[in-house]
């Protein structure tokens, strides 16, 4: 009943963290484990990371807000943080993509749609989390992460980058995304958009255009091939009396 949501698309583009995996609480903690390195007794807002502010930005306003002088430089809380990740996940041994993201996948694929990643992550933390899931490059048309470009999401630079890379139009994109900030960025590069959403901010924070919102991919494999008028006359007429025609 989801084939309203891919008509007229050649494309499909994924977010990463938080979208295809569910693992912002393994960066909330990085965060914090870095603040504790600073002994100030405080650390930044848990909700910046599943909002999708980037670590510059968290670390940036973190150290405005606080008035907080320490030895360390902007670029040397980022690196902590992210060294603060990679040996958190290291350890995980159940680190999966959400639930039915291999089948949609594989439907996707076999419906000859391009697909690709899009994240604001660095290429090295992209490598070692698809590593982790056993996600192949080669499974994606394109790959685009957030040292290949000058402004991250919310700006749609990365969307953009994505489609051209494609040699797509934005508007022949779908777009999964969990984060407000990725919704903004996807919203504002002219894509429609599916929020992964966990319920971290309400629906009237994310663009008002999004299509759906869902909790996982699960109900999407084996529901593209119909809209949501023929599910609901299909659901009408197996409770239609014997014979009656649903038109």
């Amino acid at each position: 009943m989801y084939k309203d949501y891919i008509l007229g698309k050649k494309a499909v583009l994924f977010d990463l963290d938080g979208t295809i995996v569910d693992n912002l609480h393994y960066w909330e903690e990085a965060v914090t484990n870095v603040a504790g390195t600073l002994d100030i007794g405080s650390s930044p807002n848990s909700k910046l990371v599943y909002k999708g502010v980037c670590l510059t930005e968290i670390w940036k306003d973190f150290i405005t807000e606080s008035k907080v002088k320490n030895s360390k430089s902007l670029e040397d809380l980022v690196k902590e943080t992210k060294d603060a990740y990679l040996k958190i996940i290291s350890t995980e041994e159940s680190i999966e993509p959400r639930y039915g993201f291999w089948s949609l996948l594989r439907e996707f694929k076999d419906k000859k749609f391009l697909v690709g990643l899009v994240s604001n992550s660095s290429k090295d933390v992209v490598d070692i989390m698809l590593n982790k899931l056993d996600i192949k490059y080669e499974l994606f048309d394109v790959v685009v992460t957030g040292d290949e470009v000058k402004n991250k999401k919310p700006h749609p630079e990365i969307y953009l980058t994505a489609a051209k890379k494609l040699k797509t139009n934005p508007k022949e994109i779908l777009v999964f995304e969990d984060s407000v900030i990725g919704a903004i960025s996807a919203n504002k590069a002219g894509m429609d958009l599916i929020v992964i959403w966990s319920g971290q901010f309400p629906e009237y924070d994310y663009p008002e255009k999004t299509l759906t919102f869902l909790d996982d991919f699960h109900s999407l494999p084996g529901n593209l091939d119909q809209t949501f008028m023929e599910y609901f006359k299909q659901e009408a007429q197996k409770s239609a009396p014997p014979g009656a025609i649903i038109k």
